[in-house]
């Protein structure tokens, strides 16, 4: 690496600790435009394979334990650390009985667990925190320490459970090779209700992308399965980008899913007038 490459490595590493410690304090909800990067994408776009392409940490796949909440990823490069290792933190900004949106007074973020150097426990650190998030009943030091299988089972024995929340999971990775980046990756977009999904839970889930597309200073990536170009102007994830960002200029549309494509000459002629 030469020196000015360091310098510039050094440099935007600060301003990447910088955005998230300002994230996580809730600046952005006074309205404060920081910059930012927010992945969206109809449920089973192929948006999970994005993230996890970008941040080289897996999340939760099974269906009923994907993304059920924001999740705010932040890379650091740290050249002086010989190892990944990993920090997370919620950010409660909406009552977790209620829903209802928080004072700055009342808004706190916690730490969630001791921070971990192996990436295997990324996955169920996110899925314990979906679980806490989503039941006021459940404790920080219960979601932790029960075994995850328990765990699993008391939360869906519970009755008033949601599906979704707008409160937000923080997953920092920092160590060597690194990209400075930080972005979020929101709940995909229901469709319909079918799988358990009500109206409701349906425009909770639209009007939390829709708010996050609104913010002038987010790029938008927007994932979009290679499968569904033939109805892309039917894809509720465009529609909400393009109400959003009339002009595209804020927007990235990222193809995805090539190889359940069964006609790739076809697909990549689509693929090309996007």
């Amino acid at each position: 690496m030469n020196s000015l490459q360091a310098i510039y490595e050094k440099e935007t590493s600060k301003l990447t600790q910088l955005l998230t410690e300002l994230g996580k304090l809730g600046i952005k909800d006074e309205k404060i435009p920081l910059p930012g990067i927010i992945v969206v994408g109809n449920q089973s776009a192929g948006k999970s394979s994005l993230v996890e392409a970008i941040s080289k940490i897996s999340l939760p796949r099974d269906v009923n334990t994907c993304t059920r909440c924001p999740i705010t990823i932040s890379m650091s490069n740290c050249p002086s650390m010989d190892t990944v290792e990993y920090k997370f933190s919620i950010q409660i900004r909406y009552d977790r009985s209620t829903g209802d949106a928080l004072t700055a007074a009342e808004s706190q973020t916690v730490d969630f667990g001791q921070n971990s150097q192996d990436p295997r426990a990324v996955p169920e650190r996110i899925l314990r925190a979906q679980m806490y998030l989503r039941h006021s009943d459940l404790s920080i030091d219960y979601c932790l320490e029960t075994p995850l299988d328990t765990l699993t089972n008391k939360f869906n024995d519970l009755a008033g459970k949601k599906q979704f929340s707008k409160n937000i999971i923080h997953v920092e990775e920092m160590g060597p090779y690194l990209p400075n980046l930080v972005f979020t990756d929101l709940p995909g977009i229901i469709s319909n209700t079918g799988s358990n999904s009500s109206e409701n839970t349906i425009e909770l889930v639209q009007s939390l992308v829709a708010e996050q597309m609104s913010v002038e200073s987010n790029i938008i990536l927007v994932a979009m399965p290679m499968t569904d170009l033939d109805d892309m102007n039917n894809q509720a994830a465009f529609r909400l980008a393009a109400a959003a960002d009339p002009g595209g200029k804020r927007t990235i549309g990222v193809l995805t899913k090539p190889d359940c494509v069964k006609n790739p000459a076809e697909a990549k002629a689509k693929g090309s007038q996007l």
